[in-house]
Order: C-alpha cells, then structure tokens, then sequence
C-alpha cells in the first residue's frame, strides 16, 4: 500500500540537501542498498520500508555504525506508513515491526504494542520461547513494564479511540491502568471514565494527573488514605516536585515511583 510523500519528513533536512540515496552511495552502500533506497524515496510504502531494512542489514559493504546511520535515517522519515489499520497476522512480521517501531515515537510504541498484544494474544511466540516473558526480554529493546504499559493502553482504551488522538502523549494515560484494571464499573460508566482521562491526557500535566490518581486510587478504595505528620508529607512532596520537574527519570518511571510513594504514605505513621 502506497502512501503520500507530504506525510512522510524531507530526507534533505535530515542529510543537509542530500537525499538518503545519495548519502548511502557517498557511505559505499552496494547498487541494492542504494536503489532500494530510491524506492523508499520515490514510492513511499510500508513494504518498501521494510525491505530496505533488511537490504541494508544484509549488506557486506557498509559497516556495523553506517548500517545503524541509514536505519535511524529511514526511520525518522518513513514511520507515517505504519498504521492501526496494516498490522500483520504473520509472527516474524510483527516480530520486526514491533522492533522497529519501539524506536521511533508515542504513537510507535500504541503501534509496537498493538503487534505485540497479537504475537501474546495468539501465543505466536510458541516455538521460539516458553512464554511471552522470555520473547520480550529476549527480543525488545525495550522494557519489559513498558511493553506491559502500553499494551494495557491498548487493551483498556481501544485502537479506534487511541487513533483518534495520535498527537497525545500516550505515556499520561499510564498512571489510569491501575484504576481501569481493578475497579469494576458498570460498561457505560467505564467507557465515560476512559472518555474523561484521555480528556485529561490531552489538557492536563503528568504531574497533575499523577495527584488525581492517587487520589482516585484513595475514592476507589484501591488504597487507604493514612494521617501521617508534616515532616512526613514535606519530605514526600519536596521528592514529588523533583521527579515532576527533572528529565532524567521517564514518565513511566515516574508513574512506578508515585505508586511506591503511595505505598510509603500507606505505611507511616
């Protein structure tokens, strides 16, 4: 399936007016790495992309770091053509995509974890490993909880709602899967709850989002609310404002760290 060059980033901002084609020739790529990259250039589609992939790992002239160089290139520029709707059935393209996808943006890794929620659903990974553990410890650059992150995401809010807001930052939703997974609600009452916190993954920080749900976690009854004394409290606000503020710890990080504060606050006294 092709898709419109427009949506696709120029290659010459990325390569200071050389196409990708031309930077790959000057890198001493092989005549198939270079004309497989025209092809990406020239008729843009997810079965090229992919192809061009495995063209360049193939190559016996480029080296390990100029392989690794077109790569994030191509990445950068090319993955508009994966959507919600070209997800493979078969195990070892799923297995590439969701690699491939776990490198590139938000909405890549809905896209990597929607392949990945197959590959479990289906149990595809039977054969090359005992359990779906084992597949993404052994086959994701990622985090294990980050995978299990946002395919809950995906199981909990549903690809037609999550395609409808591809600008979001995907990674607010995750302090709502404690709450979503543990309450039971009535089917109309949770689909407004979900409706109201994309609401406020779009409008609000992750800072303010990570206050509202512990307390919803405190309304739900999912934990107790405890009295403790204002040095306790001072002491966890002063650590809360700096992991709102810094950017050496992830948002996913960041959501862990919060769910162990609450259980610190459970137990002081």
């Amino acid at each position: 399936m092709a898709f419109d060059k427009k949506t696709l980033k120029n290659t010459d901002n990325l390569n200071r007016g050389r196409s990708l084609a031309e930077k790959s020739k000057e890198l001493g790529a092989s005549k198939n790495v270079i004309e497989i990259i025209k092809e990406t250039e020239t008729a843009p589609s997810k079965e090229i992309f992919v192809s061009a992939i495995k063209t360049i790992n193939n190559d016996l002239l480029l080296t390990k770091e100029h392989k690794r160089e077109l790569i994030n290139d191509l990445k950068k520029t090319y993955y508009t053509v994966f959507n919600f709707e070209n997800c493979p059935e078969d195990y070892q393209e799923l297995k590439f995509e969701a690699k491939v996808l776990s490198e590139i943006s938000q909405i890549s890794f809905l896209l990597m974890a929607q392949r990945l929620k197959t590959i479990q659903d289906k149990k595809l990974y039977i054969g090359e490993y005992a359990d779906f553990k084992s597949f993404i410890e052994n086959e994701m650059p990622v985090k294990r909880t980050t995978v299990y992150n946002y395919i809950d995401i995906i199981s909990l809010f549903g690809v037609q709602a999550l395609e409808q807001e591809r600008e979001m930052e995907f990674s607010k939703l995750i302090p709502f899967i404690p709450i979503l997974k543990k309450v039971t609600l009535e089917e109309l009452e949770m689909r407004t709850i979900k409706k109201e916190y994309l609401q406020k993954a779009k409008t609000e920080s992750f800072r303010d989002i990570l206050k509202e749900t512990a307390d919803l976690k405190i309304q739900y009854g999912l934990v107790k609310q405890i009295n403790y004394n204002a040095n306790d409290i001072k002491k966890i606000k002063t650590f809360s404002d700096y992991l709102s503020k810094t950017e050496e710890v992830s948002d996913e990080a960041k959501a862990h760290l919060v769910e162990l504060l609450t259980v610190i606050k459970k137990h002081i006294g």
